[in-house]
């Protein structure tokens, strides 16, 4: 059973905008630094790592298991392959909380107009 949604949908464009507001920065500049935050997380993922952002949550790579399953349309069984996933486990601090979100307003701010390449590089330590 799928939940329920308990406020409205946030989108990239208003993560963009709220960032921009939050931190002094221009749109464009806001848009930049999420898309190098996003581009951060998706190759450290790719490369198997796991991303863990203090207080907001950890993205993780996992392997999920081939298991039986069964043809939704003819009712046969199958088999569903085993896959590679990306979980989220999200932190202690309630996210509901303006904290988290807060918190890193200001890594945006100094990751606007940055090298996504360069970031990860400084993320790993090269």
């Amino acid at each position: 059973m799928a939940r329920k949604a308990r406020g409205a949908k946030v989108t990239k464009a208003h993560l963009v905008d709220r960032v921009a507001r939050l931190a002094g920065l221009t749109k464009t500049q806001a848009h930049q630094a999420i898309d190098a935050v996003v581009k951060a997380i998706q190759d450290a993922l790719a490369g198997g790592s796991a991303v863990n952002l203090v207080g907001f949550g950890s993205f993780v790579v996992t392997q999920r298991k081939a298991r039986k399953g069964r043809n939704p349309r003819t009712g046969q069984p199958m088999t569903i392959p085993a896959r590679t996933v990306v979980r989220f486990r999200p932190g202690k601090i309630p996210l509901a909380a303006a904290g988290p979100f807060d918190q890193y307003v200001g890594f945006l701010k100094d990751l606007a107009g940055r090298d996504p390449d360069e970031l990860i590089r400084e993320l790993r330590g090269e």
